[in-house]
């Protein structure tokens, strides 16, 4: 039995989903030697290699400081490298040989967790949700403020 309080703050209801979500990511793919949010990036960058923290951020809706202590633990753990940019203190981002073969490992786990999630919640139910919560996260990352600055206290 759960004992998850609903509470009635959006932003506490979606980091107790994001938590509940990640730590069942993060179990699954442990036998693969890697972290849920590891796991996310190391695809990001896979997908996307050269990529500056700059726009591997954006792509994530990450802060630049929680980016850079993950990519930091990443490249730490053999995962992820990087290359000077054109701009010497711009950093490029790619996957190692090591994160290439941790990436293979854990693909299928990640892929059994997709269809467990499916089997749970059902197809439909899962697209709505991830259609509705990207589209909060895109509207608030692309937006400077809900008009929240114009108020006074």
């Amino acid at each position: 039995m759960s004992t998850a309080l609903l509470l009635p703050c959006y932003s506490a209801t979606c980091r107790q989903a994001a938590r509940a979500i990640s730590q069942h990511y993060s179990e699954a793919l442990r036998p693969a030697g890697i972290e849920g949010t590891h796991f996310t990036l190391t695809a990001l960058v896979r997908s996307f290699p050269g990529s500056t923290a700059s726009e591997i951020g954006a792509r994530m809706v990450m802060d630049k400081t929680t980016l850079t202590r993950t990519l930091r633990l990443m490249e730490a753990a053999q995962l992820i490298s990087w290359r000077p940019g054109q701009d010497r203190r711009e950093k490029r981002w790619t996957l190692t040989e090591h994160g290439e073969a941790v990436y293979q490992r854990a693909y299928p786990l990640w892929e059994q967790v997709q269809r467990d999630m499916r089997q749970a919640f059902g197809e439909d139910v899962l697209a709505a949700w991830q259609g509705q919560t990207f589209q909060l996260a895109a509207t608030l990352a692309n937006s400077a403020s809900l008009g929240h600055a114009d108020r006074t206290p």
